[in-house]
């Protein structure tokens, strides 16, 4: 893998001179301003077409209730309020493509979380401009996580890029988020940015401020899409095992107010104390599998998939599958503990700390279980296996079969093999592939568990007190000797 990705980095870019140098610049760039112009002439001749169906019932809450001129209630029981005021905007209005959208959104179904709505209101009332400038924002956010998500796992430059312009023109979760307005890219470039901020926090010259802006971030994060919980609520595991009780519980403040000005100013905005109760039981309701669609809907749900192919409850599909995954990682760090003769010493933090100490790892291992479980997984929602793919498919440490794992878990999950068995009559492999796509994710984190704690490599933090709390204190009581050397990684390593 890495012959693959020094083959495809022009020399020069990073280490040519005279001539040479500057001819393989001048390619390197002209490939890149090749796929720029692909790109902007995919984007505008996508969005036209597009009809963004889920941003209108995203965007049509706060533009109705601004429409109306009057109060209108919850979105969640009065919904005909709401629709009945659009329809009549779309009938005077001349925007064709409102008209178009409000057409095949016959009967909207308000589902997005009180404050998702609110989050709404910035967009412009006019449906054209406010669907163009979403547009816009999803390809912007969608590159700038990829070079994000790049400099986090140290990739070169040149490849970065041309791998970040290509899977906007062929990945289709990608595809999928472009053409129905959702919030694929924004949780994507959600997630790589708090990311990046964890991945500073020891670095950080207030480590402290910084933590509670996290954490804020990721309590805002999950009220507005409770979709990335459990990434969140790993990652917030992460800060109190990596940073200590103090840091978290001071961080932890400004996460409660964050979180409770979230959940009173939707309720403000709409004039009811009981749009939370509402949306959950608009959400979720009596019914266990009213959020179970079938695969042919866009639900690629890995319980869904195989609950139609075993003829099984959905349920208990993904209670074996969650089963699997917990007993699979015990398994493995227990393994792996008591191959280092440390399992007889390893307290019950210190074995977290050891799954949930790396925020890479961290990530990553919030991320797969987040695409594994559900019961409810759109097509779009796979944007976020980049985050651990990628992480995976640069790894400079470890076995040498863990890019592997990375490449495969990213051809699955981006709709690779529907142009392979789609000629041959198999219209299920997108929906096959996506539901597995989290297999090569999670061996990859296996592997890298069992591979004796080996340290990230990649632009992580050094390891806390927590984790070597004797080269900690042995540190703090030589305050005036030079700390030991430490070797850094090269330029173009990274992952796990």
């Amino acid at each position: 893998m890495r012959t693959l990705m020094a083959a495809v980095q022009p020399r020069g870019w990073l280490f040519g001179s005279g001539r040479t140098g500057v001819t393989s610049r001048a390619l390197a760039t002209l490939i890149v301003l090749i796929l720029v112009q692909l790109v902007v002439a995919q984007s505008l001749g996508l969005f036209p077409q597009v009809p963004m169906i889920d941003f209108y019932q995203y965007w049509g809450v706060s533009a109705a209730l601004r429409l109306s001129g009057e109060p209108l209630g919850s979105p969640y029981p009065n919904h005909e309020k709401y629709h009945a005021v659009l329809r009549d905007h779309a009938a005077r209005s001349d925007q064709r493509k409102l008209e178009m959208v409000s057409r095949l959104s016959a009967r909207p179904s308000f589902t997005a979380t009180p404050f998702l709505y609110v989050l709404f209101a910035a967009f412009p009332t006019d449906y054209t401009r406010a669907a163009a400038l979403f547009h816009a924002l999803q390809v912007l956010l969608f590159l700038a996580a990829v070079i994000l998500l790049g400099a986090v796992y140290r990739y070169q430059v040149f490849p970065l890029l041309c791998l970040a312009f290509l899977l906007v023109l062929g990945s289709g979760p990608l595809s999928s988020d472009l053409r129905l307005g959702n919030l694929g890219c924004f949780q994507l470039v959600a997630l790589t940015v708090l990311l990046a901020l964890v991945d500073r926090l020891r670095r950080a010259p207030s480590p402290t401020a910084l933590g509670a802006i996290v954490l804020a971030s990721l309590t805002l994060l999950a009220l507005a899409k409770p979709n990335v919980g459990l990434v969140v609520a790993i990652m917030a595991l992460h800060l109190w095992l990596a940073h200590g009780s103090r840091f978290f519980a001071v961080a932890a403040v400004p996460a409660l107010l964050a979180g409770a000005a979230a959940v009173i100013i939707p309720c403000l905005y709409f004039g009811s104390w009981m749009v939370w109760p509402e949306w959950y039981r608009v959400v979720f309701g009596s019914n266990p599998y009213a959020l179970a669609r079938p695969p042919r809907a866009g639900n690629y749900s890995t319980a869904r998939v195989l609950s139609a192919w075993l003829h099984a409850d959905v349920w208990t599909v993904a209670a074996l599958l969650a089963a699997a995954l917990v007993i699979s990682i015990i398994a493995v760090t227990a393994g792996s503990a008591k191959a280092e003769a440390r399992a007889h010493a390893t307290p019950p933090r210190g074995t977290l700390a050891r799954l949930f100490g790396d925020p890479h790892l961290a990530m990553a291992i919030g991320v797969t279980m987040t695409i594994a479980l559900p019961h409810l997984f759109w097509y779009h929602y796979y944007l976020i296996a980049l985050i651990p793919g990628l992480w995976l498919l640069n790894a400079s440490s470890g076995p040498s079969y863990l890019p592997l794992c990375g490449l495969g878990a990213l051809v699955l999950s981006s709709g690779q093999l529907n142009v392979l068995f789609l000629p041959l009559g198999w219209t299920g492999a997108v929906a096959a592939g996506a539901a597995l796509s989290w297999v090569p994710l999670w061996g990859g984190i296996l592997v890298r568990l069992y591979s004796a704690g080996a340290p990230e490599t990649g632009a992580v933090s050094m390891p806390s007190a927590a984790e070597n709390p004797d080269e900690h204190r042995a540190a703090e009581a030589r305050p005036g000797q030079r700390p030991p050397r430490v070797k850094t990684p090269r330029a173009d390593s990274g992952g796990p």
